[in-house]
Formats: C-alpha cells, structure tokens, sequence
C-alpha cells in the first residue's frame, strides 16, 4: 500500500515589499466659485418648451472630479423644438449653408440675469452642466451682455461645439470669458462689466442638437458657476510617495460586553488607519500636509552670506569703513557682520540708529529705510578699512511660497492607493479615502530623511475601503 502525498492547506504571506512600489495620493480641495446658480432661476425660456424643474437630478462635480454632490443643483429639463432655418454653421459634424431648410436640428434654451461683482471675472471661467442625447452632436452659444442689457445689445457671442452623445449623463462645458480665441462673435462695444459689477450678467444660453433618432428627448441644464481666473483650477493633483520603507495597516474595533444576543461590535468605535513611511515622493507634496497651501511666486528674505572688503567713505567729513548690500531686505536687524584679524574674528554689534553717526570699532550701522538713497549701505568704525567682512543677512531671493495657515482644511479631500506584495508576487492594493492626521519627518546628517503619514480612513459610500488582487 503506497503512501498518501504530502499535503498542506493553501496559506500565503507578504515577504519583504517592493521598496520601487508608489503609493499614489489625488487630492482635491474646494473650489472658490464667484457664483453658483440654480438653473431653475431663469428669466425667460428663449427656446424650446419648458418641462420641469428636477431638484433630485444632480450631476456629479466634473470639475473637481469630486462623487460629493452636496453643492450642485438640480436640473431644468426643456423639450426642444424644431428649427427650420438656419442663420449660421451651428453643427458639430457637419457644415450647414446659411439659409437653407434644416433636417433633424434641435434648439432649447434659456437666459438668466444673475447677481455679483462680474469685475473680478473678465478672464475668468463660466461652467453650465448639460445633459442631452444626440446622434450628431450640436452646438451650445453663449451669450453674455451687463445686468441690464436686455437686449445684449452690446454683448459677447461664445460657441462650444457639443459631442454625439448616445447615453444619458451629464457633461460639463466651460466658457473661457477672457480669451479673444473663444469669442466667436461681438456686438456693440461686446461685454463690458461695470466696475465694480454690483448688479451682474445678463446670459443666454442656446443648445443646438443635431439628431433625428432624439427628436423627443429632453435637454437638462444644471449647476451653473463662474470662476474669477484659472488658479481655482490647479486645485487637484496627484502625490506620489515612493522608496517606500514601511506601510502599516491597523483596523479596530470595540467589542461590547455580551447581552441578550451574544456579544457584538461596538461599530461606532471602529477605526481604520494606514501609516505610511517614504524615502522620496514627489514636488507637490505640500498637499499632503494639512496646514500648507501653495501661493505664488515672491521674493522673500532668506539668509545670505557673503566675504566682502571694508572699503573707505567720507560722509560729511567723518571718515568710516563701508561694504554695501544689494539685495538687502527691507526688515530691519536682520545683518550678522565679524570681521577678520590674525588670530580671530571680531564680532560687531548693531548700532540700531535710524541715520549713520559715531560709531567705535566694536559696532556697526546698517541703513534699512528702502527711501534713503543709502539704503543696503553698512558702516564700521574706519580702522577696519581694508579687513574683510563675513557677513550674514537676509537678502530678498525669489521663492516658491507655501503658507501653512490650515485653509483647506474645510475642503480637503484625498484618495489613496496603497500596493501591496503577496509571496511568490502577487499584486494587491487597497484605495480609500483619508485624512491625513500625522505628518511628521526628522532630519539629521546620517540617514536619508523619510516622511511619515498617519492616514485616518474616511468611510465613503458605506465602505472603509476596497482591496484589489490581481489574478495570478
């Protein structure tokens, strides 16, 4: 009788991980729209037949690339009606002469007379989300005049071409008010807003379709917003962090004492939290941090030094040594100034006298008043004419500049991608949503410094998070 095989029940493990693997943070904070409108708040129906007005129906946030649809509005459906003639090339696939008798052209739309200070969004963006069905695509014009033009007398023409679309679903489409390239068409003096626009904009908008096959579907506008300018849009990205040196899932839970039913979870002490250590990760990793933001460009003043001759000057007959500064910046205290001898260096103190006067070898007077024509001049009693000078100051340097001052922590959302490395090399990976509650790194001058995140798991669409293994 032979002997039964060896056999052992299936287990697997996670040997030592990939230290290449990336964990891929999107991030996202609020946009700062200038107005959000409810496309019920219309002024007149300009075309088409009016259907309803659908509050429930809300499309996602396209523009944030945000499921939250806590701040879009419902939609205004309208039933198109028929065009017989055509007054200008208005379809997306093909051209139309002007005046000729029109096969399967579709028009809805709608004005809105809308309230702010439009002053600030001449190069701004206007965002209106259309749902619509049509086999040829179309054509969506924008029309925008003052509160009070009526008439859009003296207005901007604005055409976005509209793609075939065979399936329900709202798209979003952006009108880009300051660029000549978009205007297509002007009439009188074209848009001019009052400064300040206290009373707002006048807009029409005209959605034209092309389509036989969705002759009776219904067009829905929703969600109409305007930015001021296009830094509202470099409000999402994506973060990497890679050398990984560690990831460290941890779930809890709380168990309640045993009742009638046998003992339970506590679910509202559950918690799941992922920390995460990296070597590298990449330039915008600001976002990671929930303090910092990123600002603009400016000059800032950061420590410079220099090797510098004292040189001789005469100033109303008093002789001093000098050396002058250039870039100094404007703050005041802020020069370090030794001197060299033979044996060792003389530290100067700040004489700290708005205009120059007597001054002893121990001393020196700095002018920091950006008015005085000597402004950067640093004078040192004159026996040290000749010596050099190492000096220390802060210098106006151009500079990348994050502010940490917590304002995006109302809006800030993040979505992580965490790979982990089965034995024998079997992919998974584990995406969430988080906070990022601790953010911590050491630097010193042995090691290479890592950055540590502890990442607070945000239960999302009833679930904590998702695991993918991929197939072997």
């Amino acid at each position: 009788m032979g002997c039964l095989p060896k056999l052992s029940h299936p287990t697997y493990g996670y040997g030592t991980q990939n230290k290449d693997s990336v964990v891929i943070a999107r991030v996202s904070e609020g946009i700062d729209y200038l107005v959000e409108h409810n496309a019920k708040n219309y002024h007149t129906i300009t075309d088409g037949i009016l259907q309803s007005f659908d509050p429930t129906t809300l499309p996602p946030d396209l523009v944030r690339c945000n499921e939250s649809k806590c701040h879009m509005t419902g939609t205004l459906w309208l039933n198109s009606q028929a065009v017989s003639k055509v007054s200008e090339v208005i379809s997306s696939n093909e051209d139309i002469a002007v005046g000729s008798e029109t096969s399967g052209l579709r028009v809805a739309g709608a004005d809105y007379r809308i309230r702010g200070d439009f002053s600030t969004a001449v190069f701004g963006f206007n965002f209106l989300y259309l749902d619509y069905l049509a086999e040829k695509g179309g054509t969506l014009t924008v029309t925008i005049a003052d509160y009070d033009d009526e008439e859009f007398a003296n207005s901007y023409n604005y055409t976005v071409q509209l793609p075939k679309k065979t399936t329900l679903g709202f798209e979003v489409f952006q009108i880009a008010l300051g660029d000549p390239m978009a205007i297509k068409s002007q009439k009188g003096t074209g848009w001019v807003p009052t400064t300040p626009s206290t009373n707002g904009i006048h807009i029409k908008y005209t959605i034209t379709l092309n389509t036989e096959t969705y002759a009776n579907s219904p067009i829905g506008l929703s969600s109409i917003k305007f930015i001021c300018d296009k830094s509202e849009l470099h409000k999402a990205d994506n973060v990497i962090l890679s050398c990984i040196q560690s990831i460290a899932p941890n779930i809890s839970v709380d168990a309640t004492d045993a009742s009638c039913f046998g003992q339970q979870y506590d679910k509202d002490s559950a918690s799941v939290e992922f920390s995460v250590e990296a070597r590298t990760r990449s330039k915008n990793d600001y976002w990671l941090n929930p303090f910092e933001r990123k600002g603009d460009k400016i000059f800032a003043p950061l420590p410079k030094t220099k090797l510098l001759e004292v040189k001789p000057i005469t100033i109303d007959g008093r002789d001093f040594g000098y050396f002058h500064l250039p870039d100094l910046s404007s703050g005041c205290n802020s020069i370090i100034v030794s001197l060299g001898e033979e044996c060792e260096g003389i530290y100067l103190e700040p004489l700290q006298a708005p205009q120059l006067t007597s001054i002893d070898e121990t001393e020196f007077i700095a002018i920091y008043q950006e008015s005085s024509e000597a402004f950067g001049d640093v004078y040192v009693e004159k026996r040290h004419i000749g010596k050099k000078a190492l000096v220390t100051y802060d210098a106006d340097t151009e500079v990348d500049h994050f502010i940490a001052d917590g304002e995006k922590m109302d809006s800030f959302e993040s979505e992580f991608i965490i790979p982990m490395i089965q034995d024998g090399g079997i992919e998974e990976y584990v995406r969430f949503y988080a906070l990022v509650t601790e953010h911590s790194m050491e630097l010193n001058n042995t090691d290479e410094a890592s950055l540590s995140l502890t990442l607070s798991v945000v239960r999302k669409n009833g679930k904590w998070y998702d695991r993918y293994r991929k197939l072997a």
